[in-house]
């Protein structure tokens, strides 16, 4: 029969389901305080110093820290749980065991009724199970069934009341002597210890003498005593603390009654100004109104006047059809006037590029007749007529003509001879040539030259300090290699040089094909610069070549050869380089092609397989909300959302550095660790910063940082979006801790820049870092991008086909709502009703072509069209200043006289962009035919459309993916002004085409472009891309 419950249990119903106890995290001191983690130890110290024998049952395992203990002691332990969790992360804890402790070990997910009464064991251990039971006495006989003969129960319970929502009873020391009785077995340890009891139980023959109903009063007494000493003491605490706060607000308190007197005293005085104020001018408008009365009543005479006179004279009428008449011609000649500056405008433009692409023929041919020239001095021809002319100038340079003419012919004759001599190394030229230039692999060590076991001193003379005569390089001076590499190709003379290593010094010959590639480039042979450095680094492996070999590759692009330069100037000099080695290392370490060495960061193999936890995702960025409301941020939280709402878990994590990087009047302090923007977590890294770095230093240090974070968040996998700056850090974070990552490109920066500095893309810094773009997307595991433009720009670097997708823009239909106009904010902005709005609300950039639409609209003032041009937003998408563009379509407004039609409010809150929507008619997206545009879309025709806006684009490609012309917008001839002038007058005219537009297209988004949408596709990717991820550590493991 069951024992009774004793009268002092307490029955609590849990409020909420519990989650799983965090027992071995506490234990570590990973959670909550020091103090609290020391007596979680003691506790379970002292529980499994009493266990004897050798089989144990640990009841309520929880996360397994007990079982552990006793495995690594030697008892053989049986593990046992109910919640799933708890049992998940005791199987985690027991793998990371060394051998021996694991066969110790055995975990059962199963409740103790559950578990065969046979085999029994000689310790049962029960940590904190008891209380919460409804039933305390029915899980003891349960465990008792499972107790050899001569065992021993070890219970652990709070003492009295301890809050908890799964606590259902309330235990004293009585009640655990009486539970023991009800099971026939005795007490032979009852301790009270802080806010837990202890006690052993064991048969009675074995237990001794049993503790009386005094000895567990005292017991009782003496816990209650500590324990109502500790609630007093910690209430004592508070009430002081709640006694300083008390006095701090008292303080505040009378410092804002001060304030607040003070600010009304300041009101009252500015009360009293603005009423003087007023009657002064009201004062001054009641004398200009007389004054403006007398001077109206005066011309009103002088007119009557006037006609008068006029009236009796038959030339007033005369005079005004003549005025008519004048002011008609006027009108005539000024229209005339602006047709024909707009036709010289066009043709100006036009003539402007005719004589750009002249000049740039110009130049070709001036840098060719150069070269000729060049060619055509060291000619025995050019020199005798030289020779010739200067005789003939006076009668003195007459008489030195016959000499001058013996020099030129012995010099003649001796080079003749020398070219005789060389052509007899014709023959085993190709065979040196075989030998001594061999491809020079990515990771070989430095060539060992000619002359490398006794090098050289450090400096190379050149040909101005030694004679060809003594260094064996007679006739083979630059220019006139050069001449030859014009007329008969590379070839001949690279093999000639190489033919002249058998009786020259090879840094010599080295350096003079240095030289000689250096003026090929000069002349825009780059790739026979390379090729020439390449041979010479084939017979002299000295510093002095590598450098020269450096820049010849970084002149001709091959900037991973000449990052591997660098390394192998770095092996060459050693671990401690001297002063003026370690001052051309820091030069060489300042060069763009040095940026690519971050790509060693990566490492091929993960240090550690990181178990993530399923369904989560870091998502890195460049910026995001609310520090950045521009594209990037927005997109990046469509995104977000779009894949929370698709069952994922998403943290976002900005690249270190945001947002104090870019925002000069936050300091570390006003940044939140965490933002929640909609239900997703923002985290901030605010080290490192990037001002100061250089990029191996920047991305050396972020890729720690985010290593750091995702350790503590523990994600499955990894995405980062544009550029490469925030992406590499990303990835090797992730690779190195085993993690699959997705790198997103939502524009390729590089190309971005050329847009505006169209001189960028003959630079290094271009080269390097489409490179880099490159690299990292061929480095990802799965790549997503926006448009089929940016798809096969992507697989023109070298990413694989079958890795690229595409996850284009989109919106949220739900946010973006058709809405009513406003009509305080129109009032407020001065539009009158029935005139149709013009308008973008968005960041002002170049490529936007906002100066384009502003003189289109100017055409349709000049037609006589009634609208309304409201452009919203500035150039910078993290502040409100004022940029060039705005300053650019204020002048294009000021003199066509179009001030009064146009609407610059600047930038506006975010909860304001519905409204100021609410007064567009007709959305156009004039972006300009530049690379950028034809490959990057824009959020913003999506929310115009989702708002059942007329949307009018420019036909770039990245454009007309998204607007169907005459279906969901109109579309118009990118870079024509006239073009879209009379797209916008179209839709001006046709109000029902508008509506008829704005559905079709609102429609479209629902169906096709929503972030839910992106949401689904992303995340069908993501079990896919970490399927294979899984796949290679399954055959590690096994």
């Amino acid at each position: 029969m069951d024992t009774a419950v004793p009268a002092t249990v307490t029955l609590v119903e849990p409020a909420s389901p519990i989650p799983a106890d965090r027992i071995s995290e506490l234990y570590r001191g990973e959670i909550f305080t020091e103090e609290t983690a020391r007596v979680a130890r003691d506790r379970i110290h002292w529980m499994c110093a009493q266990c004897d024998g050798q089989r144990v049952l640990d009841v309520g395992c929880s996360q397994g820290i007990a079982s552990i203990l006793l495995a690594r002691d030697g008892f053989d332990v049986t593990a046992i749980d109910t919640h799933p969790d708890s049992v998940a992360f005791a199987r985690r804890e027991f793998a990371a065991e060394a051998p021996l402790v694991q066969r110790r070990l055995t975990l059962i997910e199963i409740d103790l009724a559950s578990l065969p009464e046979q085999p029994g064991y000689d310790t049962i251990v029960l940590g904190e199970v008891i209380e919460h039971q409804v039933r305390p006495d029915r899980l003891l006989r349960a465990a008792k069934a499972r107790l050899n003969p001569g065992g021993r129960l070890i219970v652990t319970t709070p003492f009295a009341l301890h809050p908890h929502p799964d606590h259902k009873v309330s235990l004293f020391p009585r009640d655990l002597v009486e539970f023991a009785r009800g099971i026939d077995l005795a007490v032979t340890k009852l301790q009270v210890d802080g806010d837990y009891m202890r006690c052993v139980m064991v048969a009675p023959a074995e237990a001794g003498p049993q503790p009386d109903a005094a000895e567990v009063l005292r017991l009782t007494e003496a816990a209650t005593l500590d324990s109502q000493q500790r609630l007093f003491s910690r209430l004592d605490e508070r009430s002081e603390q709640l006694k300083k706060k008390t006095d701090a607000v008292r303080i505040t308190q009378r410092k804002l009654a001060e304030a607040t007197a003070s600010l009304e005293a300041k009101v009252h005085e500015h009360a009293v100004e603005v009423k003087a104020l007023r009657v002064t001018h009201q004062r001054a408008i009641d004398a200009l109104r007389a004054q403006h009365v007398q001077a109206l009543d005066k011309e009103r005479q002088n007119v009557r006047e006037a006609v008068a006179k006029a009236a009796s004279s038959k030339e007033l009428g005369q005079a005004k059809a003549a005025h008519e008449r004048r002011v008609r011609e006027l009108h005539a000649q000024l229209e005339a006037a602006r047709a024909e500056a707009r036709a010289s405008e066009l043709a100006f433009t036009h003539e402007r590029a005719r004589l750009r692409d002249y000049n740039d023929r110009l130049k070709q041919r001036l840098a060719e007749a150069k070269a000729t020239l060049l060619a055509t001095k060291s000619t025995t021809s050019h020199r005798l007529g030289k020779v010739l002319v200067r005789g003939v100038k006076s009668p003195g340079a007459l008489l030195g003509l016959p000499g001058q003419l013996w020099s030129l012919w012995r010099d003649v004759r001796e080079r003749r001879q020398t070219r005789d001599r060389l052509m007899t190394h014709l023959d085993p030229v190709a065979s040196l040539q075989s030998d001594a230039v061999t491809p020079v692999r990515r990771d070989a060590p430095v060539p060992a030259a000619r002359h490398a076991a006794a090098p050289k001193p450090a400096t190379i003379k050149s040909p101005a300090a030694t004679s060809s005569a003594s260094t064996g390089l007679v006739g083979l001076d630059v220019e006139t290699l050069k001449s030859r590499v014009e007329s008969e190709g590379l070839g001949p003379v690279k093999a000639q040089l190489l033919a002249a290593v058998a009786r020259a010094d090879a840094k010599t010959v080295a350096f003079r094909m240095l030289q000689l590639g250096k003026s090929l480039s000069d002349a825009g042979r780059r790739d026979d610069e390379f090729e020439l450095a390449e041979a010479a680094i084939g017979v002299d492996g000295s510093d002095q070549t590598l450098r020269g070999f450096f820049w010849a590759a970084q002149r001709s692009r091959r900037f991973e050869r000449a990052c591997q330069t660098i390394r192998q100037l770095e092996h060459l000099y050693g671990a401690t380089p001297g002063p003026e080695q370690k001052a051309i290392l820091d030069k060489l370490r300042v060069s763009p092609a040095f940026q690519l060495s971050v790509l060693e960061l990566v490492v091929r193999q993960p240090r550690e397989r990181m178990e993530g936890i399923a369904g989560r995702v870091c998502y890195v960025l460049h910026n995001s909300l609310p520090y950045s409301s521009g594209g990037y941020g927005t997109r990046s939280h469509g995104v977000a959302g779009g894949l929370a709402a698709a069952g994922r878990e998403v943290i976002v994590l900005t690249r270190p550095g945001f947002p104090v990087d870019i925002k000069t009047e936050l300091n570390d302090a006003d940044v939140p660790a965490e933002d929640v923007i909609d239900g997703i977590r923002y985290v901030r890294t605010l080290e490192p910063k990037r001002k100061g770095m250089s990029m191996l230093q920047y991305v050396t240090k972020a890729a720690d940082a985010l290593e750091r974070q995702m350790r503590n968040l523990r994600p499955e996998m990894v995405m980062s979006a544009s550029n490469h700056v925030t992406a590499l850090p990303a990835l090797i974070a992730a690779r190195r801790l085993g993690l699959p990552f997705v790198y997103e490109v939502r524009g390729l920066w590089e190309i971005t820049r050329i847009s505006r500095e169209q001189e960028f893309e003959d630079t290094p810094a271009f080269a390097v870092q489409s490179l880099l773009e490159a690299k990292v997307a061929q480095l990802a595991d799965h790549v997503f991008t926006l448009t089929e433009p940016m798809r096969e720009e992507l697989s023109s670097r070298g990413v694989r086909d079958e890795r690229i997708e595409l996850l284009p823009n989109s919106c949220d239909p739900d946010r973006f709502l058709p809405r009513p106009r406003d009509q305080v904010l129109a009032a407020r902005l001065g539009i009158p009703d029935g005139v149709p709005v013009i308008g973008y609300v968005g960041t002002f950039v170049d490529y936007e072509g906002l100066e384009d639409l502003t003189l289109a609209c100017t055409l349709l003032k000049q037609r006589g069209v009634n609208f309304r041009l409201m452009l919203v937003g500035n150039e910078n998408a993290s502040g409100t200043d004022r940029g060039p563009i705005t300053e650019q379509i204020l002048r294009i407004a000021e003199a066509e006289g179009m001030t009064d039609w146009l609407i610059m409010p600047g930038r506006v809150p975010h909860e304001e962009v519905e409204s100021y929507y609410s007064l567009i008619d007709i959305a156009p997206f004039p972006r300009k035919p530049w690379p950028v545009c034809e490959m990057v879309s824009p959020m913003k025709p999506l929310e115009a459309l989702a708002m059942e806006k007329a949307v009018l684009v420019s036909s770039v490609r990245a454009l007309t993916e998204m607007i169907a012309d005459g279906q969901t917008g109109r579309v118009f001839d990118k870079g024509s002004v006239a073009s879209l002038a009379d797209r916008l007058q179209e839709l001006i005219d046709e109000p029902q085409q508008r509506l008829a537009l704005g559905r079709r297209g609102r429609a479209w988004v629902g169906a096709e472009r929503t972030w839910k949408q992106i949401g689904i596709r992303a995340t069908r990717r993501f079990d896919q891309v970490l399927q294979a991820h899984r796949a290679p550590a399954a055959t590690e493991v096994a």
